[in-house]
């Protein structure tokens, strides 16, 4: 059993890892990272790397590709 909790949670830091690593990609102007609380999901965040004040949250990373793009059009 403890195989099997040991292999989800590689498979979510790896698939995590790959989405931080793709809007990075597709934003160069932002930092992304997420937070992971103790139980629960990611808390995804982002900042212009020339903003150190103003961080965007999001509960996944579609939702904060969403707020990028909105910061984009602004």
């Amino acid at each position: 059993m403890v195989h099997d909790a040991t292999a989800a949670t590689e498979r979510l830091t790896a698939e995590t890892a790959a989405a931080v690593t793709a809007l990075e990609r597709d934003r160069p102007d932002w930092l992304v990272w997420t937070v992971s609380p103790y139980m629960g999901s990611p808390e995804w965040c982002a900042r212009r790397g020339d903003d150190r004040k103003n961080v965007l949250n999001a509960d996944s990373a579609e939702h904060l590709a969403e707020a990028l793009e909105d910061e984009a059009s602004r």
